[in-house]
């Protein structure tokens, strides 16, 4: 309608002028029932939102979930240091909420990547609601820290939902290789439980990838062992490669005798490559 128009056009120029008294016309307006208003005042308040404003933002979460109040309330965590308000005021009164406002709490608590939200995805992992249980290993899968690893490894292995299995699979992987205070040897044993438990070339390959991140004599036989798999043998020259070029200083021989070897064997010309620059650095 003409004046839903007039007022996200009033909104658009409140948030460019940065308007701090307008917050609480802001929060009206993302209450109303015209979704354009609503989704532009949110828009607004993802920029000029206070931390005084985070429990009514919660509050609204939980009643109505949206993706445009998830992006608040990250906005206003990230641009005023408040990611521990944030995940306290939506974790409250997330036991109690809707599965839907769950799925949106446990996207909320993921982006935050606050530790007492880890509890909460937790506990999700074991619901009996397959979207929200989806939802929550979605979340595990991409946190921040290496913390959850155990459980993403058991739900790689043992859940009965291929999707979940998979995500948690990756999300197992992409943790082990985090920055972390893991020696290679360590973060190598990690990829090689995962290795263990992969049922599909796709995640062998995900492996693969990752080895190069840690470069150790253990990952770089393992990698070796796999070129005798057709269908792995250009992810795992690739990984050999890697590897050898984080071993380049610490054991210039074994990359030496390694690489040797495998440039006799067919690959792709941007691997082979890779290979002789690695190799050139251990001749110089």
């Amino acid at each position: 309608s003409d004046e839903s128009t007039v007022q996200v056009e009033l909104i658009q120029s409140v948030s460019a002028r940065g308007i701090d008294t307008a917050v609480s016309v802001l929060l009206e307006s993302a209450q109303k029932r015209d979704r354009a208003v609503q989704r532009a005042a949110l828009k607004a308040l993802a920029v000029l939102g206070r931390p005084q404003d985070i429990p009514v933002l919660a509050g609204m979460l939980m009643v109505r979930p949206q993706r445009a109040i998830e992006d608040a309330l990250v906005a206003i965590a990230e641009t005023h240091d408040q990611a521990e308000t944030v995940a306290a005021s939506v974790l409250g009164p997330a036991q109690a909420a809707s599965n839907t406002a769950k799925q949106a709490v446990l996207r909320v608590v993921t982006r935050l990547g606050e530790d007492r939200g880890l509890t909460f995805v937790e506990q999700q992992v074991q619901s009996t609601n397959q979207q929200v249980r989806t939802a929550a290993v979605r979340a595990l899968s991409t946190w921040s820290t290496r913390t959850p690893m155990p459980l993403a490894l058991r739900i790689a292995k043992d859940d009965d939902n291929l999707t979940r299995r998979i995500l948690a699979f990756r999300g197992y992987v992409n943790m082990a290789v985090l920055p972390s205070d893991e020696s290679a040897a360590q973060v190598f044993a990690a990829l090689a439980r995962a290795m263990a438990i992969a049922a599909r070339d796709e995640e062998k390959k995900m492996v693969l990838s990752a080895l190069p991140k840690a470069p150790c004599k253990a990952a770089l036989d393992f990698a070796q062992q796999q070129l005798k798999q057709p269908q792995l043998r250009a992810e795992a020259q690739t990984a050999i490669v890697g590897i050898c070029n984080g071993l380049a200083e610490s054991d210039p021989s074994t990359v030496r005798e390694v690489l040797t070897k495998l440039l006799k064997a067919k690959m792709n010309k941007n691997v082979e490559d890779a290979a002789k620059r690695v190799l050139a650095k251990v001749n110089q």
